[in-house]
């Protein structure tokens, strides 16, 4: 019998609008995501950072640093230099590289361990199902905090206008985050958790994120196909602009494989561009 995989409590937690009585919920030495629900206190002696998100910026309260619309997405480095393997694509100086961490450090080294040991043994495919379907549940939840909806085309095509500009503005901010920050946080813990296998590492990252990226385009697919009305122009212009932005790092996220097909991503992205 292959090792059970450990309850992990994942380091995610947003807030588009942190309200006084509510308490970060995050484990020690990690930058953190604040969720806007309130959570349960953690006593810990190890300093923390939080990554709090609102409305119009991100900004790490521990050393003042504020991220506007235009922050960094990371890449990882092609010469297969030394240091942390991502560097940088654009945005404002951070003065060194920031990562977003999902869960603490020390679990990682405890995850990546059973991973290969379950590997070894030839439970593969179940490592991958657990825990794919761990984080598919942390990514659907925060795109509910963020306001992006399950929503079907003929649901998203019934909508008042007032109604839809507004869960539009939602979705513009939803897909920078999801995409430079989620995204990227999640490729990394998948190639942290299964560096010894390309193929495994690829297959968690797809099937964790494909629901969550399939729910963002099939909104942006609806309303790019919706009527047409001159009050609608600016605001598609800015969805337009929010997908431009983040194609390059979403080609970069994905490979060939899972873009293309009937059921993969190109065709969704090119309906909205």
């Amino acid at each position: 019998m292959p090792t059970q995989l450990p309850r992990v409590t994942p380091n995610v937690m947003l807030s588009l609008e942190p309200k006084s009585d509510q308490i970060p919920y995050h484990l020690p030495s990690s930058p953190a995501l604040m969720l806007s629900s309130p959570a349960p206190s953690l006593s810990s002696s190890a300093p923390a950072m939080t990554l709090m998100f609102t409305p119009g910026s991100f900004s790490f309260p521990s050393n003042g640093i504020e991220i506007g619309d235009d922050f960094e997405s990371y890449r990882e480095d092609e010469d297969g230099g030394s240091g942390s393997g991502y560097h940088h694509e654009r945005g404002p100086s951070l003065g060194g590289d920031v990562f977003v961490d999902l869960i603490h450090p020390e679990a990682i080294k405890e995850l990546k361990a059973i991973a290969d040991q379950m590997i070894r043994s030839g439970y593969e495919k179940k490592c991958c199902q657990v825990y794919s379907n761990v984080w598919r549940d942390v990514l659907n939840e925060c795109l509910s905090i963020l306001g992006a909806e399950r929503l079907s085309i003929e649901e998203v095509q019934k909508i008042e206008w007032k109604i839809l500009d507004e869960k539009m503005k939602k979705w513009i901010q939803a897909i920078k985050i999801v995409v430079k920050v989620l995204l990227f946080g999640e490729k990394r813990l998948c190639e942290q958790v299964f560096s010894e296998s390309e193929l495994i590492k690829e297959i968690s990252f797809v099937e964790t994120t494909k629901g969550c990226v399939m729910q963002l385009l099939n909104f942006g697919e609806a309303v790019a196909i919706g009527q047409r009305s001159s009050e609608k122009l600016f605001r598609i212009l800015d969805m337009y602009d929010a997908v431009a932005d983040v194609l390059l790092d979403f080609e970069f996220l994905f490979t060939y494989e899972s873009q293309r097909g009937e059921g993969g991503f190109n065709r969704h992205i090119k309906s909205i561009l």
